[in-house]
């Protein structure tokens, strides 16, 4: 059975025209330019965030929608006979389009990484003490199911009720289903990954903010602070509970540009090898200009989120996922 779902008579690349800014028009039909060639319909376009929300038409997130930099149509075809905006418009969008690709680096100084990690041994004792307690997981099991695909729906009922007590379910309710769907639509995740680098973590090195309320409400800095710091601690108190001080994970990747560096902020890796294969197209025939698969051996104080604790990561599909703080240098 394949990994994930595709459609063997999909119409071939000439059906369709590269996409641009001014093609960005509500109800315009385009298809994402992964292997796949997953399709969809422009639904709306945000000039003030410089987002255009995207409909999902097939496959395993039929029905979902993203919100895409504008920026990035080009990894999008559009159908022939699409509608365009004037050029006064098309010329707004450019504009738009490059005011928000300006980058932005955050790097916490010296000495918060250290500080973090003394907060975090603090939080996983509790944690453990917690899970040696409450948990319905270790109740009846010893041990992670790391070998299978489908992750164990007690842990992931102890990470809720865990989180729920500490008032930050609601965090990773959101978090989790924004990965599971795209992390790359919209921008909470991209909170996530500033607010990691302020605690030493990571790096940040993306894009800078454009939602203007992105660290208001539920997702203040302060509130996603706590929320990683009490998920760190129960991921990491988790695994070494079940014995773990490390784990193999393995990534498998193909695209049709040119090699590009590794994400430096979270590296998205799986349990399997089976499913980081899928992600890798070796093909003589392939329209991959680069594929690469890889096996890492990682301390699970890399360990943010996994399939074994996350309920959202075993549901529209089962790829084993962890993801991985990608801190310093990287893996290579």
């Amino acid at each position: 059975m394949p990994i994930h779902q595709s459609d063997p008579n999909r119409r071939p690349d000439s059906d369709f025209m590269p996409g641009e800014l001014a093609l960005l028009v509500e109800g315009n039909r385009c298809r994402l330019l992964d292997g796949r060639r997953t399709p969809g319909v422009i639904e709306s376009v945000d000039d003030g965030t410089g987002f255009f929300r995207w409909r999902i038409g097939a496959f395993e997130d039929e029905g979902k929608s993203w919100d895409v930099p504008i920026e990035d149509v080009g990894r999008y075809q559009f159908e022939l006979e699409s509608l365009r905006v004037s050029s006064a418009r098309a010329a707004r969008l450019q504009r738009a389009a490059e005011r928000f690709s300006e980058k932005l680096v955050v790097e916490a100084p010296p000495g918060v990484c250290a500080a973090t990690e003394a907060r975090l041994r603090e939080r996983e004792k509790q944690a453990r003490q917690w899970l040696k307690t409450e948990s319905s997981f270790f109740l009846c099991h010893k041990d992670l199911p790391l070998r299978s695909r489908q992750g164990p729906a007690k842990l992931a009922e102890d990470l809720r009720r865990f989180l729920d007590e500490k008032g930050v379910l609601d965090l990773e309710v959101t978090t989790a289903e924004t990965i599971v769907t795209n992390p790359n639509s919209g921008e909470w995740i991209k909170g996530m990954l500033i607010v990691l680098a302020d605690m030493g973590l990571v790096t940040y090195c993306g894009k800078i903010v454009r939602s203007p309320g992105l660290f208001e409400g539920d997702g203040t800095k302060q509130q996603r602070s706590e929320y990683l710091l009490e998920r760190l601690a129960f991921v990491r108190a988790a695994f070494r509970l079940a014995g773990h001080s490390e784990v193999v994970v393995y990534r498998g990747m193909s695209s049709e540009s040119d090699w590009r560096d590794l994400p430096r902020a979270v590296l998205s890796c799986t349990f399997s090898l089976r499913v980081a294969k899928a992600f890798a197209d070796f093909g003589v025939e392939s329209k991959a200009r680069t594929s690469y698969l890889m096996k890492l051996t990682v301390p699970v104080e890399r360990l943010w989120m996994t399939y074994c604790e996350t309920a959202g990561f075993n549901g529209r599909y089962l790829e084993a996922e962890a993801l991985l703080l990608n801190q310093g240098s990287g893996f290579f």
